[in-house]
């Protein structure tokens, strides 16, 4: 490859500001480049063949123009695509470098919906490999088992060029984003690289999520319960007052109030968000990017936030104390406000602000609705299976779970045993072309809704916000629990009773 020295110098420069070259290395560079009268990138790249990869990243990136020899690698083989993936086993080996195969696993986690890569180490006959796993539907399963840490060393590289972390660092936590384009659609992984030791030697574990098109998110796509839909349009259509939603990482939090945001009058009303990151952007709402590194944290944006005239405000997170206060004192005053927390159940997160020093009045009064969710496994439609115990589930399971229901959700549980379909996923060695043989193919969310009465304040006031109490009157007024919500999805055929019980039961 022959570069012009306009692009070796704007190449070099980046390697010199991520640290991966210093002055003296610089200046001996040049000083080949002048002997053998080439560019001293065209030097660098002789003595170090493996950044090939990352200089063609970076060429393309910035859109700078280089000569091409005529031995150089042909176009087609350049582009960052990859084959489709038709199985969920774990991959042969190939031949090709690091470049290949960070192609191949990209494009791969793409064909095959994973949410997640990660690249970790493991000793195997006292030997470290690199092993590629997938999160899909929720589980981690080993894609690639390679011995070459040349292979590693080289991906790890290529990301890091790739996300503008820094290549010489390896001490430290390091987060970015990582673009990719496959069969011409473009995509985008959040990344995360942590410091390791193995076999006391430093390394780096990483990690991809895959970032989904939130954008395009509304609350028909989430397949909500007819029961629930309701709470979600009055939450809406609040003129003030704080709403929750809560669960663990990856239960769909953000997917939820990415859909609340498409559903909010967005003509009418001054719309803000506080993100960390922006996971898409959403037309008319005024978004702002968190920067811990600046001081601008949650907190500090909230407060400007409230000097901008809003009337509706998403946090995307609220970690302490003083954007808890804020959020709130912000609810009070006539603006609406939603926020996530990670807590397991509705209730359990008005216990979690307690904690966190929020007066109870000041909770008691602010919040309006709650939603707790999880995301099941959807049982696959191709090769599902009637539970040959459908009875015996219905009675010894769901009934024990509707005893104490509302008479408005027991109404809903009668319904669904009219039409219901409960089936049993079958793991089948791959037969199945759909699923892979897994038994399962994508998820669905399970939720509760929680909104706020007077008995339920009284009870935080009062009772320093007893959990089995306001449970108790939560289910009386009306709620409709993750359990009995996760049980009619089973008796719609959407998913199983152990996928239910894994997720609500853990």
């Amino acid at each position: 490859m022959i570069y012009s020295t306009a692009v070796s110098d704007q190449v070099l420069a980046f390697f010199q500001q991520r640290g991966v070259l210093n002055e003296q290395q610089m200046g001996m560079l040049k000083q080949v480049a002048d002997q053998q009268q080439i560019s001293a990138l065209e030097v660098l790249l002789k003595q170090q063949p493996s950044l090939q990869s990352t200089v063609d990243q970076i060429v393309t990136r910035a859109g700078l123009e280089q000569e091409r020899s005529e031995d150089s690698v042909p176009d087609a083989q350049q582009e960052i695509v990859s084959k489709p993936v038709e199985s969920r086993h774990t991959w042969d080996l190939i031949d090709g470098d690091a470049n290949e195969q960070l192609q191949r696993v990209l494009g791969g986690c793409i064909d095959m919906d994973a949410s997640d890569i990660h690249i970790d180490l493991d000793e195997v006959d006292h030997k470290l490999v690199s092993r590629v796993r997938f999160r899909i539907d929720g589980e981690c399963r080993d894609m690639i088992i390679d011995p070459r840490k040349s292979i590693y060393e080289g991906m790890v590289s290529r990301l890091k060029t790739l996300s503008y972390c820094r290549l010489d660092e390896s001490r430290v936590p390091q987060d970015g984003r990582v673009p990719f384009v496959h069969n011409g659609k473009n995509y985008e992984f959040r990344i995360s690289f942590n410091p390791v030791t193995k076999k006391n030697e430093q390394l780096e574990k990483v990690v991809l999520r895959q970032m989904a098109d939130v954008s395009k998110c509304n609350l028909d796509m989430l397949d909500i319960h007819p029961y629930n839909r309701p709470f979600f349009h009055e939450a809406i259509a609040l003129p003030y007052g704080f709403n929750i939603v809560t669960g663990p990482t990856g239960s769909g939090k953000t997917t939820t109030l990415y859909s609340v945001l498409q559903e909010t009058d967005r003509s009418g009303k001054n719309v803000c968000s506080i993100e960390e990151p922006i996971e898409a952007e959403v037309a008319r709402v005024n978004q702002t990017q968190v920067r811990h590194d600046i001081g601008l944290d949650f907190a500090r944006v909230l407060r400007a936030l409230l000097r901008q005239d809003p009337d509706v405000i998403m946090v995307g997170e609220m970690r302490d104390l003083e954007t808890a206060e804020t959020a709130l004192d912000a609810a009070l005053t006539g603006h609406v406000v939603w926020s996530t927390l990670h807590t397991n159940s509705a209730v359990a997160s008005i216990s979690r602000l307690i904690q966190m020093g929020i007066k109870d009045y000041m909770a008691a009064n602010a919040l309006a609705f709650i939603v707790a969710q999880r995301l099941v496994q959807r049982v696959c439609t191709d090769c599902r299976k009637p539970h040959p115990e459908a009875q015996r589930v219905v009675q010894e399971q769901m009934v024990p779970a509707f005893s104490s229901a509302s008479d408005a959700v027991k109404l809903e549980f009668e319904k669904a045993l009219k039409t219901a379909q409960i089936y049993k996923a079958y793991r089948n060695g791959g037969a199945c072309k759909r699923c892979d043989g897994m038994g399962y193919k994508g998820r669905v969310g399970v939720m509760e809704v929680l909104k706020m009465n007077e008995a339920i304040r009284e009870i935080i006031i009062r009772d320093e916000g007893n959990e089995v109490r306001m449970q108790a009157e939560a289910v009386r007024a009306g709620m409709m629990t993750m359990e009995q919500y996760g049980y009619l999805k089973v008796l719609e055929g959407k998913t199983t009773v152990d996928a239910v019980l894994a997720v609500v039961r853990s």
